[in-house]
């Protein structure tokens, strides 16, 4: 497998963005999961509808990023990382937060929240 352990084979697309190659899957009309992947990574079309829409999104986000993502997200995790990422995903375009105030704010440990980030 690939550098970070992600199989190429099960991306729904492989996409060039301008920050390097962006996997995702997707499944039952809904976003799983975004991956950045390794410089180099060969790139594939969308295997199905909602990959094409996810992918000509993110090409558009990268334009207007203050645009809502209009396909649905349905992410792969525990309760506790959804959690973290929507906490993550609420902060403002341009605002930082540290592990500690992400885990102050969800009543955990900065080092649970560190993880979930890397999930």
């Amino acid at each position: 497998m690939p550098a970070g352990g992600a199989d190429m084979s099960t991306f729904d697309a492989i996409i060039a963005l301008p920050f390097g190659p962006f996997g995702i899957r997707a499944r039952d009309g809904h976003v799983r999961e975004l991956v950045f992947l390794p410089p180099g990574t060969p790139l594939h079309d969308p295997r199905n509808a909602t990959a094409g829409a996810a992918a000509h999104a993110l090409r558009a986000w990268i334009e207007a990023p203050d645009e809502p993502f209009p396909v649905p997200l349905a992410p792969c995790g525990t309760p506790f990382r959804r959690r973290v990422w929507a906490a993550i995903a609420a902060i403002p375009r341009g605002r930082t937060a540290t592990y500690g105030e992400l885990a102050t704010s969800l009543g955990s440990a900065p080092r649970a929240v560190g993880q979930a980030c890397g999930a």
